[in-house]
């Protein structure tokens, strides 16, 4: 039996495939990175977030029952963020769908409807991406930047906008421990290097920097070479027979090692508008992260403005939604169908002061 236009695009059944979609795009952190803690209300997008510092200061002792000290809050920032929105559509060529209301048509229809379910998996493909290369981005670079297209940009070359998480310089490259001095002195390539007190003064200084201890570490293409050619930490390995036989067996560090999760950092790209893949980790890069938590980070979803009506009337019809979405329409001048897909969240770093990007050839 045939089916009609109305059936095939109907919104319900359209969302519904919709949703099933599974994405593939790589996602190797923590899933708390990439799951939604936060609603915000405005529809506009708008929101703000609360910048902390942290403070390692104790509460002051007063003589018993005496008067309370003032204290004064200090190391909090309101700072204003809008989120990211996406809204792109896609068409569906009627005139060749239009056999699906053929007598006979049955494997027509099942060709159709291949077809349309081809093309709304990418679109939710496309959506999921966008969010996962944010969070990457974002984490791992410390700073998005957009092009006046609004397609995501490796650098701040042709960049008209960005969101910068305002990691501070002294959580980068080399970094420097809470007196000011740099942690990474020699470059791990050497042989000698004291690699394990590097990491112990990381995850030092996090403590002391922020009070949040550092439990992942995110490592660049070259860092597995450097630890097993490194005089102290070959050693230690080759001495550990289930360290030694999980390093052989799957080619990666294995964890827990120095204390911290070790996870891959090439299987972490995204592509650009240009089709150009791009890598997030360095070569000789390790970046340090807490557990996920609302404390110190968010991922933040704010909804957007939605209607199934045309030419409004009645503002009623106007509704917000949250999350990924689908509008499917069949128009009439001209004879046309139609997809919106639109999406707004932001992954939102609370503390800047709490992530270590680290480069470890100086």
């Amino acid at each position: 039996m045939s089916a009609s236009l109305e059936g095939i695009f109907s919104q319900e059944p359209i969302a519904g495939v919709f949703e099933s979609i599974k994405p593939g795009f790589p996602t190797a952190l923590p899933a708390g990175f990439y799951t939604v803690s936060k609603s915000e209300p405005a529809a506009n997008g708008l929101f703000t977030y609360d910048k902390v510092e942290g403070t390692r200061k104790t509460a002051r002792a007063v003589r018993y029952n005496a008067k309370s000290s003032v204290r004064n809050v200090s190391g909090v920032d309101t700072v204003p963020v809008k989120a990211m929105f996406s809204a792109e559509h896609l068409d569906f060529d009627l005139a060749r769908l239009i056999n699906i209301r053929q007598l006979g048509g049955n494997n027509v229809e099942a060709i159709a409807m291949s077809e349309i379910n081809r093309r709304l998996g990418e679109a939710r493909q496309l959506q999921q991406n966008l969010r996962n290369a944010a969070v990457h981005l974002s984490l791992m670079d410390g700073i998005l930047y957009f092009d006046i297209d609004g397609n995501v940009l490796p650098t701040s070359a042709s960049s008209t906008y960005s969101i910068d998480w305002s990691v501070p310089a002294s959580n980068k490259d080399q970094m420097t421990d809470v007196a000011g001095s740099p942690i990474i002195g020699t470059t791990w390539a050497t042989n000698s290097t004291d690699i394990a007190g590097d990491v112990n003064n990381i995850k030092t200084t996090a403590l002391k920097r922020t009070g949040y201890p550092l439990k992942y570490a995110v490592y660049g293409s070259n860092i597995l070479e450097y630890i097993q050619s490194n005089t102290n930490l070959a050693n230690q390995i080759n001495g550990d027979a289930i360290m030694a036989h999980g390093l052989n067996e799957s080619g990666e560090l294995p964890s827990p090692f120095l204390g911290l999760t070790w996870i891959r950092g090439d299987q972490f790209f995204w592509e650009d508008n240009d089709g150009t893949t791009r890598s997030n980790v360095g070569a000789d890069q390790v970046l340090y992260y807490p557990e996920p938590d609302p404390s110190w980070y968010d991922f933040v979803e704010t909804p957007y403005l939605f209607t199934e009506q045309e030419g409004l009337v009645d503002i009623s019809a106007v509704s917000s939604r949250f999350g990924p979405s689908i509008q499917t329409k069949v128009t009439s001048d001209p004879v046309a169908a139609s997809g919106i897909y639109r999406d707004a969240f932001l992954p939102v770093i609370n503390v800047p002061s709490a992530i270590y990007l680290s480069d470890v050839t100086p």
